[in-house]
């Protein structure tokens, strides 16, 4: 197996276990967010709230139990800032990690960021990470996804 095949299962594999479960407890963490993604709906007032207090509480209770599941310990928005500075390390002087073109480790990890574009977490991350410049790269490749709307004050 090939260096570039293996960093490119390596951070698969990431995106779907560390990263994006940082990321959902992070989420959980913030009232705002749940109102952010109520925002982005067509539901009636009403729904919204039953969506955004049920969410809470729910992703309060699941985030209670995922750090000692998969073995995380100490700070969660600290492990979130080392395993995206560890990819963004990864990728090097490279635009990607698949080098001049995205591979599918970086369309993973460009995905479980978008997933949750918009967010405090999101913001949260892009501010306080080295992966600023590698997220622009992705939506010049990739573009933008027509689902999010543009919320003023929030770093997109």
């Amino acid at each position: 197996m090939s260096t570039c095949d293996f960093q490119s299962t390596a951070f698969n594999a990431q995106s779907k276990l560390p990263l994006s479960i940082l990321l959902v407890l992070l989420c959980s963490e913030s009232w705002d967010t749940f109102g952010y993604m109520t925002e982005q709906s067509h539901w009636n007032w009403a729904v919204q709230q039953s969506v955004r207090v049920a969410g809470a509480v729910l992703m309060w209770q699941i985030g209670s139990r995922m750090p000692k599941k998969y073995g995380i310990t100490g700070d969660l928005r600290e492990a979130l800032y080392k395993d995206t500075n560890d990819f963004i390390a990864a990728v090097g002087s490279d635009k990607f990690l698949g080098g001049d073109t995205p591979n599918l480790a970086d369309l993973a990890v460009y995905g479980v960021l978008t997933a949750v574009k918009g967010t405090p977490t999101y913001n949260d991350v892009v501010l306080n990470t080295n992966i600023g410049q590698w997220l622009s790269r992705m939506v010049q490749i990739v573009g933008e996804s027509c689902e999010v709307k543009k919320v003023p004050g929030k770093v997109q």
